[in-house]
């Protein structure tokens, strides 16, 4: 019996029941002890394996299933070529689905493990780390290295240790960051270069929606699905809440939100006197272009880079292009470019009504021509602006979609035990969650989500409790992604609502382990 305990795109952490015994997943072989086979008979942990087909492509594979495995014992060679790998692997967990634990035998690089083990393989073997430390190659943290003396045991720990930090990786939402920082083995670059362009849609869809914090430490930062989400949005579905006409380009910092930042305090409190008819937009990397409105969400505020001054032609390109298409689809009578000199490169896009200002943070009169560029301009918005409600109407905006936005133009912004939130005659409807940046919803917000069709999860007839488990969900809506917010239900009855602990494409396909957590 399998227990899913917790997800990760692709990867799960659980316990395997075996022969009244339980063993944690991931699992490593001991190939001399755990396995057993010959041409007619395959045992894997003491369970008998049966023979069977499957087709991948027009190639037939030989597998091998027990009460808890798939066995692929006749895969190709795949591994040395990593797209061939990545689709390879995909494929196999969709044809046979999640419900055991899926086994490549001797692809246990310990380099690639983790890319392996987001893809969703589940059990890893002993047998390369046992051949290679025969032959006198240690692991270690920084890549293989010679060595005087036989090195199997030691192999064998590295290999259980990063198993023990992948499980926790999972829990802790940090096991893209490790995936993606293992730079040891260009073909794990390359594996995830493949998932993050041919597959995205499928690695997406399973992604969760909020991780811990984005290490965006390469390039490769610029594919993660979180940060194409929000790139996306910008670029195609963001507009703007306000009437302002004069929109203020600025660069990032180094602290978040960048508004608790002393450059950025230093900036609000020079433009203040025309700060209503202006909206700042922040541009950077990975993210590319940030609303000042959207700076408390994730990514915005959960993400760091290296800050050396020099501007990648994709980190370039990315901006432009978001930029541009962003101002197709919110326009301004005034486009004002405050930024460093390491950014003089927008000034290649060409953006017609747009004036470029240094920014020298070194001058004492640093504002000073912005300031006066900003006095001459004739102010157009006279009504003052509800900061905090534009700030939690594009948050909401973000996180639901714009088709949510009618419902909140009614509400209002109330600070109540230390939090804010939207309230309707009164009754609180959602609740900023400070913290991760993101709105909960209140029980009384449910039938919004009922009449939409969004964000929901549909269970048998039951009261549920602090958990509820994927075998008791009917359906649920296509958008969820792991870590959304959702409303459940049963036939449009609310019964509470709660976080998900999977994607919507986990629910159905996987009927264990826990598909959301309730709070009310």
């Amino acid at each position: 019996m399998i227990k899913n305990q917790n997800y990760f795109v692709f990867a799960r952490r659980g316990e395997v029941t075996i022969n009244e015994g339980v063993v944690d997943f991931p699992i490593l072989l001991e190939a001399k002890e755990d396995i057993k086979s010959n041409f007619e008979s395959y045992t894997i942990l003491g369970e008998q394996c049966s023979p069977m087909k499957i087709k991948i492509g027009s190639e037939e594979l030989s597998v091998w299933e027990s009460e808890n495995f798939f066995i692929v014992r006749d895969s190709p060679d795949f591994i040395l070529r990593s797209g061939k790998a990545v689709k390879h692997i995909l494929e196999v967990k969709r044809k046979l689905g999640p419900s055991k634990l899926l086994y490549f035998p001797g692809i246990s690089d310990p380099y690639l493990i983790p890319t392996f083990f987001l893809l969703g393989v589940d059990v890893f073997d002993d047998i390369n780390a046992i051949l290679e430390g025969i032959n006198k190659t240690r692991y270690t943290m920084y890549g293989r290295m010679r060595n005087e003396n036989d090195c199997q045991e030691s192999n064998v720990e590295f290999i259980r240790m990063e198993l023990s930090l992948l499980k926790k990786a999972v829990d802790d939402g940090t096991l893209y960051n490790i995936v993606e920082r293992l730079n040891i083995s260009p073909k794990n670059t390359e594996m995830l270069r493949h998932l993050s362009t041919k597959h995205y849609e499928v690695f997406e869809s399973n992604f969760p929606r909020y991780t811990p914090k984005i290490l965006a430490g390469s390039l490769d930062s610029i594919l993660r699905p979180d940060v194409r989400r929000f790139n996306n949005y910008v670029s195609n579905d963001y507009r703007k809440g306000n009437n302002a006409d004069v929109a203020l380009f600025i660069p990032c910092s180094a602290k978040k939100p960048y508004s608790s930042s002393k450059s950025h305090k230093r900036l609000i409190e020079a433009i203040r006197p025309f700060r209503n008819g202006i909206h700042e937009i922040i541009l950077t990397s990975p993210i590319s272009t940030v609303p000042r409105d959207l700076e408390d969400t994730y990514p915005p505020k959960f993400y760091d880079i290296p800050v050396t001054g020099t501007w990648y032609a994709e980190e370039k390109q990315n901006i432009r292009n978001v930029l541009t298409n962003y101002l197709k689809n919110n326009t301004y009578k005034h486009l004002i470019f405050f930024l460093p000199e390491d950014m003089n490169f927008v000034q290649d896009f060409n953006f017609s009504n747009s004036v470029f200002i240094p920014w020298n943070k070194s001058k004492s009169d640093e504002f000073a021509e912005l300031t006066d560029t900003l006095r001459e301009i004739p102010p157009a918005n006279k009504v003052k602006r509800d900061f905090l409600k534009e700030k939690l109407t594009s948050i909401a905006s973000y996180q639901f979609g714009n088709w949510i936005k009618p419902y909140l133009s009614e509400m209002r912004v109330t600070r109540m035990f230390n939090q804010f939130m939207l309230t309707l005659s009164g009754k609180p409807q959602f609740i900023l969650n400070e913290e991760i940046g993101k709105l909960t919803i209140h029980k009384d917000a449910g039938k919004i989500f009922i009449g939409a069709r969004k964000f929901l999860v549909e269970i048998d007839d039951f009261k549920p409790t602090s958990n509820i488990y994927a075998m008791g969900v009917i359906s649920c809506s296509e958008e969820i992604r792991q870590g959304d917010e959702v409303v459940v239900h049963h036939s449009g009855e609310i019964r509470g609502v709660g976080i998900a602990r999977m994607s919507s494409a986990q629910i159905l396909q996987n009927k264990k382990g826990v598909a959301v957590k309730m709070r009310n």
